[in-house]
């Protein structure tokens, strides 16, 4: 079972706006911004955009690193 990052948006207590809950890497701030606007840069983002086969935080040593 792999990883799309950019279908799970992950939204914190102070609106910051992460892929996921483990990928410590805010694309915007709700606060600041529009849910569509940081829709289009985590898009833009290929490591986030992409489906992958493994979980890039847990499993990918070029990412975390």
């Amino acid at each position: 079972m792999g990883c799309p990052p950019e279908w799970k948006k992950f939204i914190l207590h102070l609106r910051d706006v992460l892929p996921c809950p483990f990928m410590q890497i805010a694309f915007g701030n709700l606060h600041n911004d529009t849910i569509v606007n940081i829709r289009t840069r985590m898009l833009a983002e290929k490591r986030v955009s992409e489906y992958y086969n493994q979980c890039l935080c847990a499993e990918d040593e070029h990412f975390y690193q």
